[in-house]
């Protein structure tokens, strides 16, 4: 039987095109799924950094600073009497930085005293007085931050450079997207002296450690 291949010169031939209109159906149809899921992929793709880009720009950021100098270390306060204890406080300021609501604040901080200058570690952390939801673009929050050292002599050792003091704590809150935050931070309270017209002057302040701080 002829077909339209006989009448080709040149030997050359027709490809072979299926026949049924089904067939072509399923072609096309296939054809259409594959684009379209390519589409939806490369959609989902960009909508997830668009996501990402929105979060990254509007929730909130909990940023954490120090008065250089504000330190209340006292051998005996009244009420501490017959404790055993030495009094140590300082303030640490709290600022939402970024773009919405902080929600569920909470802040966390100690003073450690460490004469070895090791790892810290306390489970005599307080809660700091903070609220619960820090609003963005506000007046940057003061809080104190107290702990009461084991033992009396902490003030002399401090004083003399013998015991380096740490203040460590931690700020957790969601944001409005519902992601969950850690602020951390660390600092030491390091003595300097310097000399003066013979006269040898203390410059005491609070320093960022080189670890265990990370903004969020």
């Amino acid at each position: 039987t002829a077909n339209a291949n006989d009448y080709l010169p040149w030997g050359y031939k027709l490809v072979a095109w299926p026949e049924s209109i089904t067939t072509w159906a399923i072609i096309f149809t296939g054809f259409a799924v594959v684009w379209q899921a390519w589409g939806t992929g490369k959609a989902a793709r960009a909508t997830q950094v668009s996501v990402q880009l929105v979060i990254a720009k509007e929730r909130a950021r909990i940023a954490v600073d120090f008065p250089p100098n504000a330190l209340d270390l006292d051998d005996g306060p009244e009420w501490t009497k017959g404790m055993n204890v030495v009094y140590a406080g300082t303030q640490i300021i709290v600022a939402n930085l970024g773009g919405a609501n902080a929600f569920n604040v909470i802040a966390r901080a100690e003073i450690i005293g460490t004469p070895d200058g090791g790892a810290l570690g306390s489970d005599e952390v307080s809660v700091l007085n903070l609220p619960a939801v820090l609003k963005p673009n506000t007046d940057p929050i003061s809080v104190d931050v107290i702990t009461l050292l084991k033992g009396i002599s902490h003030v002399a050792a401090v004083k003399s450079g013998s015991e380096i003091l740490h203040l460590v704590g931690t700020i957790t809150y969601d944001d409005i997207f519902g992601n969950s935050y850690e602020t951390q931070f660390r600092y030491l309270w390091e003595v300097d002296s310097t000399t003066i017209k013979g006269k040898k002057i203390y410059v005491p302040r609070w320093q960022r450690t080189a670890e265990g701080n990370r903004a969020t």
